[in-house]
């Protein structure tokens, strides 16, 4: 009952029915094909946006979350059985799935709507203002500019601040402490 193929595509193979659980890393693209397909989910996060995408699927109530470094096999078994045998999970993923999938209109009804609203009324109220910003706005180089020009006067006055102090503490030991040995002697 096994087929072992080198690549199959995430979506239908959560599209398939007799699919029960996904074990994901919990990215943005699979928690919303499983949440489409209504598909429970045991997550293991370990980068980035996938902490708090994590914590959204457990708060939601359709999947558990475990700990990529130090998960036990005993563990693994236990939460996978607990996702297939509660129909908690199961149901709670339904409910959202459904939720997710409710649209007023069909994606062509949607595209239709669009298409014969430009047509109607022109689209230049559609038009983004970004496509009338010179290319250093829009590549944000005036911003990263002005960054890096903040942190140099940092790293400028941190400098000039440490050589003074430096300089300070260099003629405050000679004068005190090297005089008061020579007066000693």
């Amino acid at each position: 009952n096994t087929l072992i193929l080198n690549w199959l595509p995430q979506n239908d193979v959560l599209g398939d029915p007799s699919t029960k659980l996904f074990i994901t890393h919990c990215g943005n693209n699979g928690l919303h094909e499983a949440l489409y397909h209504g598909v429970p989910m045991l997550g293991f996060p370990f980068f980035g946006d996938q902490f708090e995408n994590c914590r959204r699927m457990i708060a939601s109530g359709f999947g558990l979350k475990m700990d990529i470094l130090t998960f036990t096999e005993t563990e693994l078994l236990e939460n996978v059985l607990e996702i297939l045998k509660n129909p908690k999970y199961k149901n709670s993923v339904k409910r959202m799935s459904e939720a997710f999938k409710d649209q007023p209109m069909t994606s062509l009804q949607t595209a239709l709507f669009w298409i014969e609203h430009v047509i109607k009324h022109g689209g230049s109220h559609l038009r983004s203002s970004a496509i009338d910003l010179p290319l250093y706005q829009f590549l944000c180089f005036d911003t990263i500019f002005f960054l890096i020009l903040i942190i140099i006067s940092i790293v400028f006055v941190v400098f000039k601040l440490s050589k003074f102090l430096l300089k300070f503490l260099y003629w405050f030991y000679i004068y005190y402490f090297l005089d008061n040995k020579v007066k000693r002697l």
